[in-house]
């Protein structure tokens, strides 16, 4: 009977209605979840370990060693980064240093851009206006990963971080679609101080 309890299913009710009128299909007993999803081979959720203080670092690993045994690409999408080496051509999108939401980000990036420069991965810098704050992978042309998982070293050995793997083709191209719709904001990093591409009307500082 307390009053914010009172507020808070009130407001579950209201968001209730209003996902309702947005999506009434979904809600719908009729609709067809089979004729409107996409095939899977394989779904795995990688996770830390849930225990307090530092864990081990499970999520990272697992995510390296789907990187490592690539054939083809990585694609990876995340607000920060801390890679290794990955024997096949790699693409990092991450936040230009302006671009980025978190100041603590943005002076790491600086810190270490030439060290991520040096890896050989291609950096592309979202200037979108907006910090993006996506974390996401996909790997050849069948794995599609989406989570909380930040490539920082507080997601790897502090946080409890999950990522879903995900082996579809259908998946992995519908994810490298959309992707693909946020690098048009981005500038293709060629050293430290230049970029070998920057979309048409966007200025790097």
């Amino acid at each position: 009977e307390r009053e914010c309890v009172k507020k808070a299913e009130q407001e579950l009710k209201n968001r209730y209605e209003s996902l309702e009128n947005k999506y009434d299909k979904f809600l719908a007993g009729n609709y067809d979840y089979k004729a409107n999803t996409y095939e899977t081979n394989k779904i795995n959720l990688l996770s830390n370990p849930t225990s307090l203080y530092t864990k081990q670092p499970t999520v990272y690993y697992g995510l390296m060693y789907l990187a490592k045994n690539a054939k083809k690409e990585v694609k990876i999408h995340t607000p920060y980064k801390e890679l290794k080496n990955i024997k096949v051509p790699t693409t990092i999108m991450t936040n230009s240093a302006e671009n980025n939401g978190n100041i603590f980000g943005a002076v790491d990036y600086l810190n270490h851009k030439k060290d991520i420069i040096n890896t050989g991965v291609t950096i592309k810098e979202y200037e979108g206006g907006i910090s993006y704050h996506g974390k996401s992978m996909t790997i050849d042309d069948d794995i599609a990963i989406v989570g909380s998982f930040n490539m920082d070293m507080r997601s790897a050995y502090i946080d409890t971080e999950l990522m879903l793997v995900i082996n579809s083709k259908d998946i992995n191209k519908q994810l490298k679609a959309s992707m693909e719709e946020y690098e048009k904001k981005a500038a293709t990093v060629k050293n430290e101080t230049e970029y070998s591409h920057i979309p048409e009307g966007m200025k790097m500082k």
